[in-house]
Formats: structure tokens, sequence, C-alpha cells
């Protein structure tokens, strides 16, 4: 079986510098880039990654679908710019698509702001649908933040991604307008 990791971003360079040197692992990644203008575009090309430019649409699954489309992998495994896969769970991943009936995996991910690990509450476990078999899974293109729709057995692995989004309050607050602004657009129409 092999593995395609996907990614969208746009403006994620330093994001992109930290995680991409992680990925030696899957058999190929898939990066579409949404009107970066920082040298993302750039940094994943010469990363080895299959770069592809589309429209940075508010509707973040327009591009997930379009980068799943692109991915050869049997398996794809869909991260984040501010993701990083452990390498406890490379080898979990490795092993589980090797001879799983599942359609997909969910993970535990370990939101860390402003550098500390938030444990308790809602932040912890998050869990997340990013492992899934090409042609048994879809992005639907409503809203978002709309769940990956699978068909099939859904497994759990055991091991956590770790999540970076905000490493200060700058951060914070461009992403809580981004968002407030997608919501309100669907809350208008």
């Amino acid at each position: 079986m092999n593995l395609s990791i996907t990614i969208i971003g746009h403006n994620e360079v330093e994001h992109l510098r930290e995680l991409l040197p992680q990925l030696k692992w899957p058999d190929e990644i898939v990066y579409v880039d949404c009107e970066s203008h920082d040298g993302s575009l750039e940094v994943a090309r010469e990363a080895g990654c299959r770069v592809y430019s589309r429209p940075n649409n508010t509707n973040l699954n327009v591009n997930k679908s379009y980068a799943m489309e692109q991915a050869n992998g049997d398996w794809v495994f869909y991260v984040d710019p501010d993701e990083r896969i452990p390498e406890f769970l490379v080898s979990e991943i490795e092993k589980v698509i090797q001879g799983t009936t599942n359609s997909a995996f969910k993970l535990n991910r370990r939101n860390h702001y402003f550098g500390n690990w938030l444990r308790h509450g809602s932040q912890y476990p998050d869990t997340q649908l990013r492992l899934f078999r090409k042609d048994s899974a879809h992005f639907p293109n409503r809203h978002v933040h709309e769940k990956l729709v699978v068909e099939g057995s859904i497994g759990k692995l055991n091991n956590d991604m770790l999540h970076f989004p905000y490493l200060n309050i700058s951060q914070f607050l461009s992403k809580f307008d981004f968002y407030t602004r997608v919501e309100a657009g669907y809350l208008r129409d």
C-alpha cells in the first residue's frame, strides 16, 4: 500500500520549513498553495513536494478535495502545516495501512497554544479523522471545518499528532478574525 500526504496552505512558510523535513516517509507529498506571498510555494517545491496553486478559498474543503484528487496513493494522510507527526505515529501508520480492513483512522491531536500543551477541557483529546483510503472518503464542500465523510469502518490510532496553531497572540487574533468572517458569511447566506 502506498501513502500520500496532502497539505494545503496560505502563507505558511515558517511552518513548512519545520514540517517538510520531517516527512521523508510517505511515497509522495502533495502541497496545494492558496495564493501565498511569503515563499511557501518555493519551500514546498524545494522539499520535493508535488506543488499546485489554487485560489485561497475560505471553504478549505474545496482545496482539501483538490489535493486529494491529485494524490496517487491508495491511502491519504491529510496534514495541516502547523501540525507535526512524531516518529512513533509514523511507525503506527506504516503498520496499520498494510493489513487493515478499515477505510479510515481517527487519531488524537495535542493542541499547543503559545507553546503550552492544553491537556484539559475540550482541547484534548482533539480527535481528528485524517488517515483514509482515497477511494473511500471525500470532503463535503459546504463549510470550512466540515468533517471528512468515509464509507466503511473507522479505526483509532494509539499515538497522537501534535498541533501548534498559535505561537503568539498575533497569530491567534489573525485566525480568530478569519474564522469569524467565514462564519458570519455562512450566517448571512
